[in-house]
């Protein structure tokens, strides 16, 4: 697929080599730093990622974005995926002990929950990503390195409900007019779910979009008003043969518009929008000058 068919939107991209910058549709590294980015995430005044199992604050100097280590969490293990700030806390996906932890920004102190009640601090379910509603209800991926779920938790991490017909290996999670979506990422599927009748569907992302038929694991989806996008990297048994991503532009009837391939050899571990409202995170203007 070639030519822009539609404006793209702003992006920070989060990647096996970096945190990279889209903007007017062209790349460019966000920040010097090689280092594989899992997490994005903001408030009104700070933009926040996560690298292996720490928690970093990206600040601006002049021209320049640097990283600052202003959080005192010490509670990662191995990897910490996607995160996600909501008022004063940030939420994290403590992918290596099998928690969600919230972090109070306030305080610094924060609060570890075994949302699967598995005891051991181990990465039993590969949980990775999250969303909160509006109605403060959580919802958590689980991977299950095979076939996935999805539960749903109360503000109180109180279990709702869990729903299993989701797909393998996902990630992603976002809820739009009724209907869960998600990312059955092995599959190279977007799924989709209604929240009332339990009913699933979905549709393939077509290999044809880009040249390598094999950049289809589907990992990292944003949404603006009119748009949805959604990353994939390259599948394969060998890891070191995954290092490959692109992006997807979606209208709202999920036809695809337009593709890009990301400048550097990674995988693509997480989208933000940052020019306009993200309905897939937290709705909050980006907070820094770019």
């Amino acid at each position: 697929m070639s030519g822009i068919r539609g404006d793209w939107p702003d992006l920070l991209i989060g990647s096996q080599r970096g945190l990279w910058l889209l903007r007017n549709g062209q790349f460019s590294r966000f920040i010097e730093s090689e280092a594989p980015f899992y997490g994005i995430t903001w408030n009104e005044e700070n933009v926040f990622v996560s690298a292996d199992a720490e928690l970093y604050c990206l600040s601006s100097s002049g021209d320049r974005k640097v990283i600052k280590n202003g959080l005192k969490y010490n509670n990662g293990q191995g990897r910490i995926h996607q995160i996600l700030c909501e008022d004063h806390r940030l939420f994290i996906t403590n992918t290596g002990k099998n928690r969600i932890d919230v972090y109070d920004l306030r305080t610094h102190q924060y609060t570890s929950v075994d949302c699967n009640q598995v005891i051991a601090e181990a990465d039993a379910h590969h949980l990775n990503s999250l969303f909160l509603t509006a109605e403060s209800q959580i919802y958590v991926c689980n991977h299950n390195r095979g076939k996935s779920f999805i539960r749903v938790f109360d503000s109180q991490f109180k279990e709702l409900r869990t729903f299993t017909q989701v797909g393998v290996c996902n990630h992603n999670v976002y809820i739009e007019d009724g209907k869960l979506i998600t990312l059955n990422s092995s599959a190279g599927r977007i799924t989709f779910v209604n929240l009332v009748s339990g009913e699933h569907s979905d549709i393939e992302i077509d290999r044809s979009i880009f040249a390598d038929e094999n950049l289809r694991f589907a990992r990292g989806l944003t949404r603006t008003r009119d748009r949805i996008l959604v990353a994939v990297s390259r599948l394969s048994d060998d890891r070191d043969l995954r290092d490959a991503g692109g992006i997807i532009m979606y209208n709202n009837n999920f036809e695809p518009l337009d593709a890009l391939r990301i400048p550097v050899a990674a995988q693509i571990y997480e989208i933000r929008v940052i020019s306009e409202v993200d309905h897939a995170h937290n709705r909050l203007p980006f907070p820094l000058a770019y």
